[in-house]
């Protein structure tokens, strides 16, 4: 049970709901003197977390070796339940820290850091990389414990020509 205070002049004010369980259901009412009570329904669904690159998820990058130090995207992710695709990005519970794993498929084309941390309240952090010398590479987020591998969008082809 929790009190939400409701500014005067407002009609609304945040809160946050967070689900230990990838599937399933649970209701919640609210209530308030002097009004009714209103119920609602919410489906939990799996998380897990996607690399994207500017033009977002999925889109392979091209570059010059020239264009030196790069960034990506670490986000958490909302996951269809019965495909485990990715359907959108969702913050992470507030108080809470994640931090996520990252590995370069070839270092002497780009070097990635080995970790970045995602801060409860938001939905990614923006990772540096630096290209190194001409060729491809896959840079890769690794699932952390709790979360549900994607099927799609855990891996960014990122091509480095001269």
């Amino acid at each position: 049970s929790i009190t939400i205070d409701i500014p005067a002049g407002q009609s609304s004010a945040p809160f946050v709901m967070q689900a230990f369980a990838e599937s399933g259901t649970a209701t919640y009412t609210v209530t308030a003197p002097g009004y009714g009570s209103r119920s609602a329904t919410v489906s939990f669904a799996p998380s897990g977390i996607v690399i994207a690159g500017p033009l977002g998820p999925g889109f392979p990058l091209s570059m010059p070796v020239s264009a030196a130090s790069q960034e990506v995207t670490v986000s958490t992710a909302l996951l269809d339940p019965d495909t485990g695709s990715y359907v959108m990005s969702q913050p992470l519970a507030g108080g809470t820290e994640l931090a996520v794993s990252l590995t370069s498929s070839d270092s002497a084309v780009a070097s990635i850091q080995s970790t970045v941390t995602i801060h409860g309240g938001t939905d990614s952090v923006v990772m540096p990389f630096t290209l190194l010398s001409a060729g491809s590479v896959t840079l890769s987020v690794e699932t952390p414990a709790g979360f549900t591998t994607p099927r799609h969008f855990t891996n960014l082809v990122v091509l480095a020509t001269e």
